[in-house]
């Protein structure tokens, strides 16, 4: 921790010698395995670790970047990232936090519980893989296998800023996944499950997912295109997960001042129904996107992006806020190798009060998406096109498998018109229950 710490403050001080007015350094070490197999044969096998570190020089307003994986001969580095800043354009509001404005006081330890410190073999993953394959194949109807894998990762990193902010973090990553296929030539299908969380112990076990995979497959045997109308569409947690990413994306502060948004101007209106809140909550422990702070020494706090259906404000990094007149919400996000950027984690919808069964009931016919294909979303517009694969709904209940199927609407009609069941899980970064759009254009035969 101490090295990771003394290697970005020791940058800066370079960065700031060589002629910055400012300077900021994120130093990162990861390592990590993976195994992957298919029909019990090994398809890969790796280990890696590896160091990384970006500094980012500001001179006169502008600012550059500069990363290398090594981290022990720096001042050349801090010298390319200073020249770079006096030859590119100026822009002001590039700079840091001051010192009034960055998180004081970081806490020690980790207190978002993380890393995991259990000693995760390669063994380990690899007894995992062939448990969720040998799982699903012994399932009657399980044609062939597209392959099972397992992955752990650790990262450890530090931030420093010139304005004397000093952190560190680290965390870890495991996930385990199968894809199984049922049937054969024209009459075969094929779907996945998986299990990631930042605890090994807190995965799905390999068995529940081989059966899952299995499982999900055979539901699908057996598929046809269904008939074309407007009509609700119902999205599966897994798949629904983009919705909530597109609103995201439309809040963002970069599209925000840059006027490419269909939310720009709704600032403080009704986008979703009263009973629809959307949260960001850095600070859940064990959870993918936890963040005590954001990638500026920003201090991350709990925000209603959607508040009983009104939208109360932007995703903004310190860049984008100043460009709007606004303050920042901590979501500066940072990645090696790239300036800081406006980004949300730890987003859900919350859970509704319908279960499932009845979201569905009042449907007579209605589209079940569990898979979903394309990017056929306009983030100007907010106009929605993809193509589609599920079930298809007929008097409250999920009938026959379709596929070859495309739903189409817009963003803006989309939220107006969407619920929720009362099945939300914290699986990812991003999170959705259940998500019932009451009319769309549904596209089949």
């Amino acid at each position: 921790m101490s090295d990771l710490r003394n290697i970005a403050e020791d940058t800066v001080k370079l960065a700031l010698k060589a002629g910055a007015d400012h300077a900021d350094c994120v130093v990162v070490t990861s390592q990590s395995l993976s195994y992957g197999q298919r029909l019990g044969r090994v398809e890969t096998m790796e280990e890696s670790e590896g160091s990384k570190l970006c500094l980012r020089a500001i001179v006169n307003g502008a600012q550059a970047i500069a990363s290398s994986n090594d981290i022990q001969n720096l001042q050349d580095l801090a010298a390319r990232a200073v020249e770079m800043a006096r030859i590119v354009p100026v822009d002001n509001d590039c700079l840091p936090a001051s010192k009034d404005e960055m998180m004081q006081n970081v806490p020690q330890g980790d207190v978002l519980q993380l890393f995991d410190k259990s000693d995760v073999s390669m063994e380990m993953l690899i007894e995992s893989a062939k448990q969720m394959e040998e799982t699903a194949l012994a399932i009657k109807g399980i044609s062939n296998s597209e392959g099972s894998g397992a992955s752990s990762g650790k990262t450890q990193s530090a931030l420093a800023i010139s304005n004397g902010f000093n952190a560190y973090m680290e965390k870890t990553y495991f996930g385990i996944s199968v894809s199984m296929i049922a049937g054969t030539g024209d009459e075969m299908q094929t779907d996945y499950d998986y299990s990631t969380n930042c605890h090994w112990q807190n995965l799905k076990s390999p068995t529940e997912i081989g059966k899952k995979a299995a499982q999900r497959v055979l539901d699908k045997m057996g598929a046809k295109q269904a008939p074309s109308m407007q009509a609700p569409v119902v999205f599966a947690p897994r798949v629904g997960r983009g919705l909530l990413g597109s609103f995201l994306s439309a809040i963002n502060g970069e599209a925000i001042y840059k006027g490419t948004s269909f939310l720009k101007e709704k600032m403080g209106q009704a986008i979703f129904a009263d009973s629809i809140n959307i949260i960001e909550d850095p600070h859940r422990k064990q959870a993918m996107g936890a963040r005590l702070f954001d990638g500026e020494g920003m201090q991350t706090e709990t925000r209603h992006w959607i508040k009983d259906g009104v939208l109360q404000g932007w995703v903004l990094d310190l860049r984008t806020a100043r460009k709007l007149h606004m303050q920042s919400t901590a979501n500066g996000g940072r990645g090696i190798g790239a300036v800081p950027s406006p980004s949300a984690g730890n987003a859900f919808i919350a859970a509704g009060t319908q279960s499932v069964k009845e979201l569905l009931a009042d449907i007579k016919q209605g589209f079940y998406v569990t898979q979903l294909m394309g990017m056929g979303v306009n983030g100007v517009t907010g106009d929605y096109s993809q193509g589609a694969e599920g079930f298809w709904i007929e008097n409250g209940e999920i009938t026959f498998p379709v596929q070859e199927m495309t739903i189409a609407g817009n963003l803006n009609d989309m939220f107006a018109n969407l619920s929720v069941a009362d099945d939300l899980l914290f699986e990812q970064s991003i999170n959705v229950p259940t998500i019932k759009i009451a009319d769309m254009t549904i596209a089949g035969a």
